[in-house]
């Protein structure tokens, strides 16, 4: 998975076949926002992709899903906002996250001159458990 802009200055990603990167397997519009991404990651355990962006406090996930055949990518509620803006994030392994609190990942954020610890969680959807 990749990202880049098109030529009207949407963001963009796209798809590969590791075994043939010649053509994307899919390319889509992800938004409008002009920030380069300068961390994608994705966890394959959750199928959640995080994208920090460069030069902005925020950090964006959506969730990867590939239906009707077709790769998209949807939406999560929320997005992390810090103070100071994105110098780096490294994703911690999934070992650290807390599930039993709606605990998706865990990063620690360098801005600057301090680092801090992320958490990236979602609202449960109701009371089932």
């Amino acid at each position: 998975m990749t990202q880049g802009f098109s030529s009207y200055g949407e963001r963009q990603w796209a798809i590969f076949d590791s075994r043939n990167t010649e053509k994307p397997l899919a390319i889509k519009t992800l938004d409008n926002n002009n920030n380069v991404i300068m961390n994608l990651h994705f966890d394959s355990a959750s199928s959640i992709v995080y994208m920090v962006n460069r030069g902005s406090a925020a950090t964006q996930f959506w969730y990867y899903t590939e239906e009707n055949g077709s790769p998209e990518l949807k939406v999560i509620e929320g997005k992390y906002t810090g103070n100071n803006n994105n110098h780096g994030m490294y994703f911690l392994p999934t070992s650290n996250v807390e599930f039993m609190k709606n605990e998706l990942q865990f990063a620690i954020r360098h801005a600057g001159t301090f680092a801090e610890y992320v958490s990236f969680k979602v609202k449960r959807a109701g009371n089932m458990f």
